[in-house]
C-alpha cells in the first residue's frame, strides 16, 4: 500500500516509517549529537564508521539512528530527551538536551578514541 509523503512522492510503509522515524540530519546537526568536530564526523565517515548520503546539492547527510548508535543513546533514551525538551523541568530546552547528549556520550566516545589508537572497532 502506497502513502502520498511531504514530498509529493508515493511511498511504501516502511519508506514512510523510515522517512518519519530515521530522517537525514545535516552535519552541524550531527555535531551536536556527537559532541566531535565536524572533521572528526568526516574521518568517521571516510572509514566507513558512518555512512552518509549526499543532499542534492552535495551536503553530507546523515540518517539519525547511525548517528544516534555511535554517540551511544538508544532510541528509548532519545525518546526521554524529547520528552524532558518538551516537558522541561527547569532551565533552556535546547542547552539542556545538547548538556545531556553532550555528558552521556563522553564515555562512549572515550571508548571509541581507545578502540581506533588501538586499531580495532
Amino acid at each position: 500500500m502506497l502513502s502520498h509523503s511531504p514530498m509529493g512522492n508515493d511511498m511504501t510503509k516502511g519508506e514512510l516509517l523510515a522517512y518519519y522515524l530515521n530522517p537525514l540530519i545535516r552535519m552541524k546537526d550531527a555535531e551536536v549529537l556527537l559532541g566531535v568536530c565536524q572533521d572528526t564526523i568526516r574521518r568517521w565517515e571516510k572509514k566507513g564508521k558512518l555512512p552518509s548520503e549526499r543532499s542534492p546539492g552535495g551536503q553530507r547527510m546523515f540518517r539519525l539512528l547511525d548517528v544516534l548508535d555511535i554517540a551511544g543513546i538508544s532510541v528509548k533514551d532519545a525518546v526521554s530527551y524529547l520528552e524532558e525538551v518538551h516537558h522541561p523541568s527547569e532551565g533552556n530546552s535546547r542547552e539542556f538536551l545538547e548538556n545531556e547528549v553532550r555528558r552521556s556520550t563522553v564515555e562512549k566516545y572515550q571508548e571509541f578514541l581507545y578502540r581506533e589508537e588501538k586499531g580495532g572497532d
